[in-house]
């Protein structure tokens, strides 16, 4: 038994274990979180905030500028020359520049997609997702150092917060679309106190410190990369939203948030790798990586299905039960989405940021092709399909261009006798 637990014990101190717990932590945090708003706000006004938090996610990227990719894998080269205090002083400038110019977009994107007119719903919005971006440069960073539960432990911080103000706000009667995003940027405001927290005190490693310049030359592919994964992971919300209603939104979004679960546990791991690939300079452990990720997602895709049909069904009412199918339609996705999280990280790991921008065009020209008229057939399944489809062009792509990076085994010579 002492060695059972002994193995037990080593396995958890690994970094990839230790993140994998965290994660499910916030998994479970935010999946609760979606359904309580899915029960108290309904399905229209949760449909507002699933649209929100879509848009929020592609904002997100936008300001960071595409550096998030960028900062982890320079922070985790030994001779990197940048410290985790050291990015925060080179990026917080650029941060500053594009927060206005970040808030108003945000604001006009959620009048357009989610029919949000009202002042205070557009300024909390706008504050949420600006929040959302320094919260993901200091997430990523602290990744790049190889604080993996530290960097998932911000959003876990932020996802508490957010639970716990929501419940308050419920318990005085002041939930709502607006209060929810206030909670919301509170709970970033608390992730970021933490992050800085811990990596703060780094001492600079030896090397060159890269300058702004070259840190945003080296994110453009990035840039461009993230946008379009992006899109192609969540944009089936925004273009639902555009041929059918809010209330169709606020299914179909609960159904992706419960299918999510599936496969964020892999996606803990996935970080984990880019950061061993970049500091081995070496794909050659992605594809057994590939298949333990594999494994996870398809051992948790029965019973996270079967759980969610009783969410759906049961739990948020008639209202919900539609989104049953999609479910199911997503859980088959997660599989391809977790190849491909698995393959991007062995070219992100060794600075091919083509894999990704390449992959996404092909999973984003997908989704815009089928969605809309899938959706306009089949609603939320249609959506769902949709996605499925768009989720394997991603996988297919990406690897082949992992492909290209493994090195080519010798064939064996005859033996001697």
């Amino acid at each position: 038994m002492s060695a059972t637990v002994q193995r037990a014990r080593t396995a958890l101190a690994h970094p990839a274990a230790g993140a994998a717990l965290v994660t499910v932590g916030v998994s479970g945090t935010q999946g609760l979180i979606g359904l309580l708003t899915a029960r108290w706000l309904g399905p229209t006004d949760r449909g507002v905030v699933v649209t929100g938090v879509t848009a929020s996610s592609l904002l997100l990227l936008l300001g960071g500028l595409g550096l998030p990719p960028t900062l982890r894998m320079t922070l985790a080269r030994p001779q990197g020359g940048l410290s985790f205090r050291g990015m925060v002083v080179l990026v917080a400038p650029l941060v500053a520049l594009v927060c206005l110019p970040l808030a108003l977009l945000a604001a006009g994107v959620l009048r357009v997609f989610g029919d949000v007119h009202r002042p205070l719903t557009l300024l909390a919005f706008a504050a949420f997702c600006v929040v959302a971006v320094c919260a993901t440069l200091l997430r990523e960073g602290l990744h790049g150092t190889g604080r993996h539960r530290w960097a998932v432990g911000g959003d876990l911080l932020s996802a508490v917060v957010l639970l716990g103000s929501v419940g308050v706000l419920r318990a005085t009667d002041r939930l709502g679309v607006e209060s929810y995003f206030v909670a919301a940027t509170l709970g970033g405001l608390c992730g970021i106190a933490l992050l800085l927290t811990c990596g703060w005190r780094d001492p600079d490693p030896p090397g060159t410190r890269p300058r702004r310049g070259a840190l945003l030359r080296l994110s453009r592919g990035s840039l461009a990369w993230a946008l379009l994964a992006a899109f192609a992971w969540k944009g089936d919300r925004l273009l639902l939203g555009l041929v059918t209603d809010p209330t169709q939104v606020g299914v179909y979004g609960t159904a992706a948030t419960l299918s999510d679960v599936a496969w964020l546990v892999p996606v803990a791991m996935s970080t984990v790798l880019a950061r061993r690939v970049s500091a081995e300079d070496s794909a050659a452990m992605v594809p057994r990586w590939r298949r333990r990720m594999l494994g996870l997602t398809a051992l948790a895709a029965v019973p996270v299905g079967v759980l969610g049909t009783v969410v759906l069904t049961r739990l948020l009412g008639p209202g919900y039960a539609g989104g049953v199918p999609a479910l199911w339609l997503l859980l088959l996705g997660t599989l391809a989405l977790t190849s491909y999280q698995a393959d991007l990280a062995g070219c992100q790991g060794l600075g091919r940021f083509r894999a990704g921008w390449q992959s996404a065009l092909a999973g984003s020209v997908t989704l815009v092709a089928l969605a809309p008229p899938l959706a306009l057939a089949l609603g939320g399944t249609g959506c769902a399909l949709a996605s499925v489809v768009a989720y394997a062009a991603m996988a297919v792509v990406c690897r082949r261009q992992l492909l290209a990076l493994l090195p080519t085994p010798h064939p064996r010579g005859p033996e001697t006798p």
